[in-house]
């Protein structure tokens, strides 16, 4: 097992992202992608991952 932690600095970038994407998400899922990101960037990428997304970005604010 392996926990990849990023800075709460990636958080906002990684949720432009997936709203670019046409995911609207809140800072929660935002944080597991852009965690996602780094293991990408560590490990290269994965065929078969697969990210919670909890939350609608409805209560963000951001």
């Amino acid at each position: 097992m392996e926990i990849v932690t990023i800075p709460e600095s990636e958080i906002l970038p990684a949720r432009a992202t997936l709203a670019a994407k046409g995911v609207y998400c809140e800072h929660t899922t935002a944080g597991n992608f852009a965690a996602y990101k780094k293991y990408c960037e560590l490990h290269s990428r994965t065929p078969d991952s697969l990210i919670t997304m909890c939350g609608a970005g409805l209560k963000s604010d951001h």
